[in-house]
């Protein structure tokens, strides 16, 4: 956008139309507004249906109450799988450093390769 003064568009022999236009709607904005708004239903005598039109007010739309309902079930389940796998492995390991420690208390702490018994 340019702005320039009036001399400028006189000097270029630029046509200023564009006031007038904006004048025009100017008047006749103020001549609707005093006026009463016209109903242009066709059907006012006889309603061709019977009963309101349908809305997307009321829900619609791509994330729904049941979709969000489902989409939460579905993260609980996960979330539920998610801890009971942790808590396997949990057990897992604490079962295998208890055989560990079993099976280290049982030989008194000695490898195979210490037993006398073994070594001939």
């Amino acid at each position: 956008m340019v702005v320039v003064a009036d001399e400028v568009f006189a000097a270029n022999g630029i046509e200023r139309r564009n006031a007038r236009r904006v004048e025009r709607e100017r008047i006749a904005r103020e001549t609707r507004a005093g006026r009463a708004i016209e109903p242009t239903r066709q059907d006012a005598s006889a309603p061709a249906f019977p009963a309101e039109r349908h809305t997307t007010s009321n829900g619609g739309g791509s994330f729904g109450v049941w979709f969000l309902t489902v989409l939460a079930a579905l993260a609980a389940i996960r979330l539920c799988l998610e801890v009971g796998e942790r808590r396997r492995e949990r057990r897992v390991r604490e079962a295998g450093a208890r055989d560990g420690a079993r099976d280290g208390a049982r030989d008194g702490g000695a490898s195979g390769a210490d037993d006398p018994a073994e070594a001939s």
